[in-house]
């Protein structure tokens, strides 16, 4: 170990030979390429005069002046002889130690350049540097290609330089400008344009929904007013009839009140059950029509309730099975007001002609569909040969309805299929 007289302290060791800097601790190395003979020096084989320092190692002598300079003819310059971008070179028909920008996609963000410092004289002891942006710089060893993985889109620029070690300097030769561009999805344009189809598909779809209810409001009040007219015809038809009935035996038994007792009662209990009837078409009109959130009765219990009356005063065990899922449903007036005019006819048609001993009523619901049985054990009859008019108004109101009407019958019972689309 030797001291100069100009701040720093000369190490020779067995991997060659090393100055410190005694003001900044710095450590400067040198090998053959600088010209010293051998790597490994002997321990005591060393020597200081006024300006010159020796050192003895296994091949002989090595002398230098203090301070150490590098007398130099020509600077040193970096040249660039490759650049890759995703591994792919980037211009095959140009110059690359030419290229001084680089305009590259979002996705090439992949980066090699190869470069190294030209200097004929001391081209060995030459060390390639670089930094990104304003990073401290880095000496790129043995000359290996200058790598950067995975850049984020933006701008930087990329410095090279060489280290000369003799005065420790950090020499900056060129630049190179990088421009990554910006995904579309991260640009500012395309939130704005987003935000402002968004704004858009919003006010559509309040808009569209806007007009959707507005249209179901006035489709369901062209089917009100459409059942309120058949309501009206109903009422002008049959109860109309009534009416109209009542009237002239009421003005038959006043003319035979007098005359003819017994036919003005067998009259009067015409007209007796008359009103009642009338009552009870009256009252099916006015609860089809009151349906809502204030009904008290729903199409359940008013089945029920006729069936209780009926025929709790006959022999006949009767059976009724309604689904939750029935009374939940907002049918149409006409389809309450049938499906109860329906039941009513089934159960009267029971009541007079079958001598049944059981009675059964099934009312459910499954997948948007309605199904009504109405089934009893009766003597049964020919369904292609009935006079009345209760069957022939049961397949009617299902048809009125768009509905499947079926029945069943034999010596042992008959079974009433309906079902509607709901």
């Amino acid at each position: 170990m030797l001291n100069d007289d100009f701040g720093k302290i000369w190490v020779s060791h067995q991997s060659g030979l090393s100055s410190i800097n005694s003001t900044n601790f710095t450590i400067t190395n040198y090998g053959k390429e600088d010209g010293i003979n051998e790597f490994d020096f002997n321990n005591r084989a060393f020597y200081k005069t006024k300006n010159q320092l020796y050192f003895g190692g296994n091949l002989g002598l090595t002398s230098f002046s203090v301070p150490l300079k590098l007398n130099q003819t020509q600077k040193p310059e970096v040249y660039i002889d490759e650049i890759k971008v995703n591994n792919i070179p980037y211009n095959l028909a140009l110059n690359n130690d030419l290229i001084s920008n680089l305009e590259l996609k979002y996705f090439q963000n992949n980066l090699s350049f190869h470069a190294i410092v030209k200097d004929i004289e001391y081209g060995k002891t030459q060390k390639l540097i670089y930094r990104l942006n304003k990073n401290e710089w880095k000496i790129s060893p043995n000359s290996d290609p200058v790598e950067f993985n995975n850049l984020a889109s933006g701008s930087y620029h990329l410095d090279f330089g060489y280290y000369n070690k003799y005065n420790a300097k950090y020499e900056f030769q060129r630049r190179i400008y990088i421009k990554i561009k910006t995904p579309f999805w991260k640009a500012i344009w395309f939130w704005i344009l987003l935000t402002f189809i968004i704004t858009c598909l919003i006010f559509w779809w309040v808009y569209t929904r806007k007009i959707v209810k507005q249209k179901r409001i006035f489709n369901q009040q062209i089917e009100l007013n459409k059942q309120r007219q058949s309501l009206i015809a109903d009422l002008h038809d049959d109860i109309g009839a009534s009416l109209s009935s009542l009237q002239v035996n009421s003005a038959i038994a006043s003319a035979h009140i007098n005359k003819d007792t017994n036919e003005a009662k067998k009259l009067l209990n015409k007209i007796e059950n008359q009103a009642k009837n009338l009552a009870e078409k009256m009252g099916d009109f006015i609860w089809s029509t009151n349906q809502g959130e204030n009904e008290v009765m729903s199409i359940s219990s008013r089945i029920k309730n006729y069936a209780n009356e009926m025929l709790s005063a006959t022999n006949i065990a009767f059976y009724l099975h309604f689904d939750v899922e029935v009374d939940q449903l907002k049918m149409p007036i006409k389809m309450r007001k049938n499906l109860v005019l329906i039941s009513k006819e089934a159960i009267n048609n029971v009541i007079k002609y079958s001598k049944a001993k059981h009675f059964w009523l099934n009312f459910t619901y499954d997948k948007n569909i309605l199904y009504l049985e109405i089934k009893d054990d009766g003597i049964g009859f020919d369904p292609t040969n009935t006079s009345g008019n209760g069957l022939k108004n049961i397949k009617n109101r299902t048809e009125e309805l768009n509905g499947t009407f079926k029945i069943e019958s034999s010596n042992n019972g008959s079974t009433l299929f309906i079902i509607l689309n709901f």
